[in-house]
């Protein structure tokens, strides 16, 4: 009566009483859990550390105080003594004590301490625990830590699913932090003020400007060295980038986005000066529900490209060869379970040489080209683990019959979260290509390529990029088509 009347003092020298008399667990249990409720946190703390003494004094398993170890967790979490809170809430879990809650505030301990991986593992548990109220909080914690990563996409599917958790509770969510809401009113308005800012139509802009030391095919022979990347023979490029597009608010069910790229290549060879361009890229979409576990995409492509050559022998240039293409293609994403998604993507795309290259109608370019691309993605949600593994098949039907080809690929990749600031991907990839006759042979490339990409986020829109690759390319027309390449490059991207 005293307790539920709020009357801790009376309350407290009652119990004390009683457990003059007659001391047990639970009557130590109620003595501590007036002294939290009545704000003596330190006092509670010591009660509860006494029970699980007085357990352990008696021969008896934790177990019989578990209840005394969560409520132990919960104050000394309140109290920032994260370390003995974490330990507590570890062996409330490896009890299978009030799970749910064991793994939401272990996550918050993991989250305090910028231990990410931990904490999202931990918060992956929640969603599938019956922890309904604390499922919210779960999903949204998730998706702060992945738009810390960069990583958008699943950040915006984190926070759509915290908002169907959201919908879904029934009770008030409890999660104990300076930073984020402490009851499901706040935490839905926290939810939903996120939403509404990604459902707002938007314009994104960025540049890139690009270094790269290309040990360029047409001048290097496979036997050459990395040494030649700094002698002259190889191929030194400037690369700038300008994209700039507008998106509609990512929530909708049907989200439209249009995108302009602008890429300029300069090319300085000593030995062959070629390679200048300039290419033009307007893309289209149409993503269905791009925020489910389950989305599709539409697209077209129109894309330009002119280039600017020298001859070597003449020391003439010109401009040329102009092309124009047409592409389309759709795709589909699948979230298998938190841990993996699988992607099918099918395109199709004309190409028309405006001014055609070719020395004969045998090697026009001019064509159609059609594929398929697999690809399987796993979030380990460990820093140094997280696979994908793809594999295309697409083919060309050019005008000309020197191109026409018939290509299948295997990649395998790996992304590595260094920091949520540094990430980067190594990946492997090899193809088998099937040409039309050439010089009375039908020519068979099989493609090698290894390349390692990195991004270091060095503010919220500046960021530094690296990148290297080298590829093998194996011919059974060996003095044209076997070469080696290597490419190292730097930069600098800017978002506004």
């Amino acid at each position: 009566m005293l307790f539920h009347q709020k009357k801790w003092p009376e309350a407290l020298e009652l119990i004390n009483e009683i457990i003059g008399k007659t001391e047990n667990q639970k009557s130590l249990e109620l003595k501590a859990l007036i002294q939290k409720s009545s704000g003596s946190n330190h006092e509670a703390i010591k009660t509860y550390k006494y029970i699980t003494q007085q357990v352990s004094e008696a021969g008896l398993k934790p177990v019989e105080a578990v209840g005394a170890y969560f409520d132990l967790g919960v104050l000394e979490y309140q109290a920032k003594n994260y370390d003995s809170s974490q330990k507590y809430f570890t062996f409330c879990i490896s009890v299978n004590f009030n799970s749910g809650a064991s793994y939401f505030f272990r996550a918050l301990i993991n989250y305090q301490n910028e231990k990410y991986a931990f904490a999202m593992n931990d918060f992956q548990s929640v969603l599938r625990s019956s922890a309904v109220p604390l499922k919210a909080i779960s999903a949204l914690y998730l998706s702060e830590i992945y738009s810390k990563q960069q990583n958008f996409e699943e950040a915006i599917f984190y926070l759509g699913e915290a908002k169907n958790y959201s919908d879904e509770a029934d009770e008030g969510v409890i999660a104990l932090t300076e930073d984020l809401q402490k009851n499901r009113s706040e935490t839905r308005n926290k939810i939903n003020e996120n939403v509404q800012t990604l459902n707002t139509p938007q314009y994104f802009r960025n540049v890139a400007l690009i270094l790269t030391a290309d040990s360029n095919v047409l001048s290097v022979p496979a036997s050459g060295s990395v040494a030649d990347l700094f002698s002259g023979k190889a191929s030194n490029k400037v690369t700038f980038k300008g994209l700039f597009g507008h998106a509609e608010g990512y929530f909708e069910d049907l989200q439209e986005v249009w995108a302009y790229q602008l890429t300029g290549n300069l090319n300085e060879n000593r030995e062959t000066e070629t390679g200048q361009f300039i290419t033009n890229d307007l893309n289209y979409l149409w993503n269905i529900k791009p925020y489910s576990a389950s989305s599709q995409s539409y697209r077209v492509n129109v894309n330009s490209n002119f280039q600017y050559q020298v001859n070597p022998s003449s020391g003439k240039g010109a401009f040329g060869p102009y092309s124009l293409a047409v592409g389309a293609g759709y795709s589909r994403k699948l979230r298998n379970s938190e841990r993996s998604t699988f992607t099918s993507d099918y395109f199709l795309r004309y190409e028309n040489f405006l001014q055609d290259p070719a020395f004969s109608d045998f090697m026009k370019k001019s064509g159609f080209e059609a594929g398929v691309h697999f690809i399987k993605n796993w979030d380990s949600k460990k820093f140094y683990f997280n696979p994908a593994l793809g594999v295309g098949l697409k083919g060309r039907y050019s005008t000309g019959n020197e191109y026409r080809n018939l290509a299948a690929q295997i990649t395998a990749a790996n992304q590595f979260y260094f920091s949520p600031k540094n990430q980067a991907t190594v990946s492997l990839s090899y193809s088998y290509i099937s040409f039309n006759e050439r010089l009375g042979t039908k020519r068979l490339d099989f493609h090698s390529t290894a390349q390692w990409e990195q991004t270091i986020q060095m503010s919220e829109s500046l960021s530094a990029l690296l990148s290297a690759s080298y590829t093998l390319n194996e011919s059974n027309i060996t003095d044209i088509y076997k070469y080696d390449r290597t490419l190292y490059s730097a930069g600098f991207s800017y978002s506004f």
